[in-house]
């Protein structure tokens, strides 16, 4: 009869006792079928790695782990005898727990194994311990991984963990943002410090980054496009884009309550503010890009009331230490000035050639008409030399002149005085749209042969268009005609 052959197993329990099969045990690598579980004679015992109890295979629990090894090696080279290396190699190993000492995660169902765990009141594996937070609260345990949890984003609460009941009860939102913070901090946002209202000089928003205000739909709601690239002038070919600059002074009056009042104008990306550094005490409202039609009819000029109201000045100062030089310049953007689309534009606009040599044309006119002739926007028939070379070129000329030809999208008229009074501000507007479409490319042959470029045609013209009636009383009053 053949002898019986016995596994490895077998024979250590059979020849040298269970000590030496639980060192056996111990260098024990899980099976290749991923079980997890090794192998064992059908009346083995394991001993428990924790309490070293000996238990029937059948009943202990196993729990995948691993240990690094280091391991002789023999390295031989030509000119170099034998010598020994260490080598560490990581091993997949079984640590062999009783149930006593283990038990099932609350969590994740896996083995836990009860040594050494951080939160003696629950069960959870190692994994588990890893993602679990106590409130700050209640002390009941959350687990972040599955975003059941609440934070304050502010230093010394960033490491403190809510539940959503106990976030509910210490949590208050800024009644203007809805930005949330404890109810015994001071709030995170800047909305209650109106400092923060007001922007640095630099600041400023890229091209394509623009807001614009181009119309009404048919259920009245204004048509916002966002990007100078996604604006599309096919839709509006007839109406040109503008945004103004309105510097003023805080002559009798709180700077940051002024502020204030522009509040929601911010907030629904109509205008912002900030410092200027030709202001002493002041700041500047800078609008995003509107069409004449949502200047005229679907903005609030209210807050520029109220301003003058509490002691802002613009124009005819009362102080002679403040600044008198205050300016409201207005951008329209450049792509109106061709008639092509961008890709098939030549460099020079003869558009923009004929608004330019209209305005230094008639400077004594433009000089009534704006209340100022500033050395930030300085108005002079010297400029006619230039303006061939600004209608050509993007970046071209000096910028503080009348009109400003160096920005890439737009051009900047900066020779008006600053204005509050909303109809001074909506005929300087009206104005700029005006001589845009009086000097349109298919004018500018016949405005010089019947001598139309002169200041007493246009505003002839302006007369008989009841959309500039802003203009037309701008003109009145600043008694332009009588300068010819």
């Amino acid at each position: 009869m053949p002898e019986r052959i016995m596994s490895l197993a077998d024979r250590i329990i059979e020849h040298h006792g269970y000590s030496a099969y639980c060192l056996y045990l111990s260098q024990f690598t899980p099976p290749e079928d991923g079980s997890g579980r090794p192998h064992f004679p059908q009346y083995a015992v394991v001993h428990c790695a924790d309490c070293f109890r000996g238990v029937h295979h059948e009943v202990m629990n196993f729990m995948s782990s691993y240990d690094t090894r280091y391991t002789v090696r023999v390295r031989e080279n030509e000119n170099v005898t034998f010598m020994p290396v260490l080598q560490g190699n990581r091993e997949a190993l079984v640590t062999a727990l009783c149930p006593s000492c283990s038990d099932e995660c609350e969590w994740c169902s896996d083995l836990v194994r009860l040594t050494g765990r951080e939160f003696t009141d629950h069960m959870l594996c190692e994994a588990c311990e890893d993602d679990a937070r106590q409130c700050y609260g209640c002390d009941r345990l959350l687990n972040v991984q599955n975003d059941y949890y609440e934070t304050f984003d502010t230093y010394g609460r960033r490491d403190d963990y809510w539940c959503r009941r106990c976030y509910a009860d210490v949590a208050v939102s800024c009644d203007i943002c809805d930005e949330t913070y404890h109810q015994d901090d001071d709030p995170n946002c800047d909305c209650h410090d109106n400092s923060g209202i007001i922007m640095s000089y630099g600041a400023m928003r890229d091209a394509s980054d623009r807001i614009f205000h181009v119309g009404r739909n048919d259920d009245g709601d204004t048509i916002i496009i966002h990007g100078q690239h996604g604006f599309n002038r096919s839709q509006f070919v007839h109406e040109p884009v503008m945004g103004f600059e309105a510097e003023c002074e805080s002559e009798k009056a709180d700077l940051y309550k002024g502020a204030e009042l522009f509040r929601n104008l911010i907030d629904d990306n109509r205008l912002y503010l900030k410092e200027d550094g030709s202001l002493r005490d002041g700041f500047e409202v800078v609008t995003h890009p509107h069409t004449l039609d949502m200047f005229q009819n679907h903005f609030d000029w209210q807050p520029f009331v109220d301003l003058s109201k509490m002691g802002f000045r613009a124009y005819k100062y009362h102080d002679p230490s403040l600044n008198h030089d205050v300016g409201f310049h207005i951008h329209i953007n450049r792509n109106a000035f061709y008639t092509k689309r961008l890709h098939e534009r030549t460099s020079s606009s003869p558009h923009l050639y004929g608004f330019l040599s209209f305005i230094y044309h008639n400077v004594p006119a433009m000089t009534r008409i704006s209340s100022r002739n500033s050395h930030y926007g300085t108005i002079t028939e010297n400029e006619l030399d230039n303006i061939y070379g600004y209608a050509r070129h993007r970046s071209y000329g000096d910028r503080s002149v009348a009109v400003n030809c160096r920005n890439q999208h737009t051009i900047e008229l900066r020779c008006f005085a600053g204005a509050l009074n909303p109809a001074r501000a909506l005929g300087y507007l009206e104005f700029t749209h005006a001589l845009w479409a009086y000097t349109s490319t298919g004018r500018i042959s016949k405005m010089k042969e019947h001598h139309k470029m002169d200041f007493s045609a246009f505003a002839d013209w302006v007369d008989h268009d009841p959309k500039y009636s802003n203009l037309v009383s701008l003109i009145k009053r600043s008694d332009a005609r009588s300068s010819y």
